[in-house]
């Protein structure tokens, strides 16, 4: 099962940030830490499982379908969109403002009992010339006050090249097995209780058991860590998969890893990734994104990094072939 993510917090922060812009592996170390575990530990109670279709209140997926861009409308938190509302779209090449052209439904956003679910969107449009070419790829658009003012001149973006090398397993091998073995305590990595085997190795919480691989690692600009990584790695513990966002700091975990669920099934290699840090603070949003159509339905994900860690802010899917009939 998957674990809830906790997000008002960041919708806070992610639209002050926004607005106030001036706008495998070598073998590990020994287990010398370790050797204090209970080998008889029973594995936690897994946390509350959620959809995972997610995204902090103010914020929404943005897709191009139909020859326009789409937003996705998923719920009304914050109150329900209104034709005309202001809206910066961030994609992979940069922002613009938008707003809320035309109400709409569409059917491939979601499934329910194996068949198209109706789901609330709008048409975007922009007053500004060269808005679509100045964002790229659409991700997330941010919904604005309608009085608010904002300057985008000091955004850096900058792209996130996978960097996964063997130099990368030495260095964090261990680490990122030790970071697994914290979350199946804690019950964030939880086995579902019909894999008997798999909770027997979350009992056993030994890091040299599980199997890891990284699919995807780069460096990005963090105030105040000098050597920061993000990296997206996948655990296997018997027949539960896990795949997890991680921010190090050399060998240490910064913060808690954040789940990104398979069900979304596109796998990391087809997802492009961007840093965008509206004002250069140092505190910069990660948008990962499918840029070619995939085998499913196009994805959107969102976090916002910090020296605490990677908060996500946004996990999306279109679901045009209805994926729970397959």
């Amino acid at each position: 099962m998957l674990h809830s993510i906790s997000m008002p917090s960041l919708k806070t922060a992610a639209l002050l940030c926004l607005l106030s812009a001036p706008l495998a592996a070598q073998a590990p170390p020994p287990m010398a830490a370790l050797a204090d575990q209970e080998q008889n530990a029973q594995p936690p109670t897994p946390r509350k499982s959620f959809s995972p279709l997610r995204s902090a209140a103010g914020l929404y997926p943005v897709y191009e379908m139909d020859g326009g861009w789409m937003l996705i409308e998923r719920d009304s938190r914050g109150g329900a969109l209104t034709r005309g509302a202001r809206l910066l779209v961030v994609g992979s090449d940069g922002v613009a403002e938008f707003f809320a052209a035309r109400s709409t439904h569409t059917w491939a956003a979601a499934c329910a009992r194996r068949r198209p679910v109706k789901t609330r969107a709008w048409r975007l449009s922009s007053r500004a010339k060269g808005a679509l070419k100045a964002v790229g790829v659409p991700v997330v658009a941010i919904r604005l006050k309608p009085a608010a003012a904002f300057d985008v001149s000091k955004a850096l973006f900058y792209p996130l090249k996978n960097e996964v090398r063997e130099t990368l397993y030495k260095k964090l091998d261990f680490p990122i097995r030790k970071a697994a073995v914290e979350d199946l305590r804690s019950g964030a990595f939880a086995i579902p209780q019909a894999d008997a085997a798999g909770r027997a190795l979350a009992a056993e919480a030994d890091p040299l058991r599980l199997q890891m691989k990284i699919d995807f690692s780069s460096k990005i600009r963090v105030k105040g860590l000098k050597d920061a990584v993000i990296l997206v790695e996948g655990t296997q513990v018997s027949e539960t998969y896990r795949r997890c966002m991680r921010l190090f700091e050399g060998p240490s975990q910064k913060g808690e890893g954040s789940s990104m669920p398979h069900e979304l099934m596109t796998e990391t290699r087809t997802l492009d990734f961007v840093a965008y840090d509206p004002n250069r603070s140092g505190s910069p949003f990660v948008l990962a994104f499918t840029r070619k159509q995939p085998l499913w339905g196009h994805e959107r994900w969102g976090w916002r990094i910090t020296a605490e860690g990677a908060k996500p802010f946004l996990q999306d899917a279109l679901d045009a072939r209805c994926r729970e009939n397959f």
